[in-house]
């Protein structure tokens, strides 16, 4: 009887409640009072749930409570476990109540059969109103995010450096979470979250737009979106199992991950564009050297050295603050970028004589060594002080793209220095695959003139490709053949029909 008062008194009280409250437009409502009345609300069904229909183990455990002001309480401090004990001895008034019920035969067992369960008959009510809330919440949350943001720390008691704003930011909200699965598990629970990871992220990718000299700030960025986006997942679990049902499908945070991926993407392409820029001088003296005077071979050159050195400085400081993903991902991109353009510098050297080429085969090696060697290049050079129980190991993806690109780049440099009645044999042994347009390019290294290259390229079996103008010219005098090609064999398949009256006509006056 007791339980069916209490089914009757909430139904009415949440019949009443909707013409209370809205009453007052959504700017008018007091946001602190509503949320008490509804953490009040949910108090009270709670315990006479738990009076009338008791409480499982699990969903004990799983019971968190708010305070006065609306936070968590941690079911570990002095108040969760003082309010932990007020529920099981509510719990263990209500069984014995049950027992002496049943033992004076008030209790049947069809007694609550078919009856709803108190939880939510009256705390539905405020969903409608929880706007309000939201509002409140994100006002909250783009104050915390622009305190942080205004005077950013670098959290370094992580195992990589990340922005504190990015812990200040999940530590929010997960209380706010918790705070919003309280007062409502409808679909207004993660739209404050929505917009905070979109404010997050949009503050992140703001933050690769550096000046330079500032890799260790990028590698912030990297290492904070890196965390954001292996957080989220965990997060959206928690809400999909928290939240009903038919808005569980709803969450869906891909889309932020990848925003997050998006900003350590575009970090690593600062870094990476920041220490090209950095070798541009050392790489361009490379082809502005006098190599047509050249006399004799000594130690690698100047620019491979200071190449070396800026490596040996900058390369080991990400290693040590980027993970092992990100530092693997810096060598590709570095690597598929720098390298190639190291064949590209030999192609603008001119009249380069044969002691020359011997010495950019000496720099080309030692080239080949130090990329090689990129990443696990430490500030005493290469792993020899590494011990054998390292992690720094080199991919073999990464072995073979720069074995690849600088085996090219020797035997160009050979070709260069081959006797000229020697180079279309060599060419076609050493750069099977070369174009004709690598032959020029080797051609102009060596400083043959343009009137030699047509009878070596006749002897090879290529044409000469053409440039400028001319290239565009023939480019579009071959697409007209080609076009009227194709028009010629359409004209063809047409069948030719002659007409009756000619023929009549000849007949009659045969």
């Amino acid at each position: 009887m007791a339980r069916r008062m209490c089914i009757q008194f909430c139904d009415r009280t949440r019949t009443h409640l909707p013409a209370q409250i809205g009453a007052h437009t959504p700017d008018e409502m007091d946001v602190t009072l509503l949320l008490k009345s509804l953490q009040r609300t949910l108090m009270f069904e709670r315990d006479a749930a738990q009076r009338f229909e008791g409480m499982a183990d699990e969903e004990e455990l799983q019971e968190v409570e708010l305070d006065e002001n609306g936070d968590a309480i941690d079911p570990h401090s002095a108040e969760g476990i003082k309010r932990k004990h007020r529920r099981k001895k509510r719990e263990a008034e209500r069984k014995a109540l049950e027992e002496e019920m049943e033992k004076n035969g008030e209790l049947t067992g069809d007694n609550n059969q078919g009856l709803p369960t108190i939880r939510g008959m009256i705390s539905r009510s405020f969903d409608p109103f929880m706007t309000a809330y939201v509002a409140l919440e994100r006002k909250n949350m783009e104050q915390m995010i622009n305190e942080v943001m205004s005077a950013e720390l670098v959290d370094r008691n992580g195992q990589l450096p990340v922005f504190s704003s990015s812990v200040n930011m999940f530590a929010y909200i997960r209380n706010s979470i918790k705070r919003s699965l309280l007062a409502t598990t409808s679909r207004e629970t993660p739209c404050c979250l929505d917009w905070a990871l979109d404010s997050s992220s949009s503050s992140a990718g703001n933050k690769v737009k550096l000046s330079d000299k500032q890799e260790e700030e990028l590698c912030f960025v990297i290492n904070t979106a890196e965390y954001c986006a292996e957080t989220l997942p965990s997060l959206e679990e928690v809400i999909r199992a928290k939240i009903d049902k038919a808005f569980s499908e709803a969450i869906e945070l891909s889309q932020e991950i990848d925003t997050f991926h998006d900003v350590g993407a575009a970090a690593m392409k600062c870094i990476v564009a920041g220490l090209e820029t950095s070798l541009d001088d050392d790489l361009n003296a490379l082809h502005k050297a006098n190599w047509q005077t050249w006399e004799a071979v000594g130690d690698e050159s100047l620019y491979v050295t200071q190449m070396g050195e800026k490596l040996q400085t900058f390369v080991p400081v990400l290693r040590q603050m980027l993970s092992g993903l990100y530092f693997t991902n810096f060598c590709d991109k570095f690597a598929a970028s720098f390298v190639p353009k190291i064949l590209q510098a030999v192609f603008k050297c001119r009249r380069m004589n044969q002691v020359a080429t011997q010495q950019l085969l000496l720099d080309v090696y030692a080239l080949k060594t130090l990329f090689l060697q990129l990443p696990v290049l430490n500030n005493d050079g290469f792993q020899s002080s590494f011990t054998s129980t390292s992690s720094a190991t080199i991919p073999s993806r990464y072995t073979k793209f720069v074995s690849n690109e600088m085996a090219t780049v020797e035997n160009v440099l050979k070709l260069i220095g081959t006797p000229n009645e020697m180079l279309v044999e060599s060419f076609k042994i050493m750069w099977p695959e070369g174009s004709a347009e690598d032959f020029q390019n080797i051609m102009a290294v060596k400083g043959l003139k343009k009137s030699e290259l047509a009878a070596y390229l006749d002897t090879l079996g290529m044409q000469r490709k053409p440039t400028g103008k001319i290239a565009e010219m023939e480019g579009k005098m071959s697409d007209m053949t080609e076009n009227w090609k194709k028009n010629m064999q359409n004209f063809a398949k047409v069948p030719f029909t002659f007409t009756g009256g000619m023929n009549t006509n000849a007949h009659q006056q045969g």
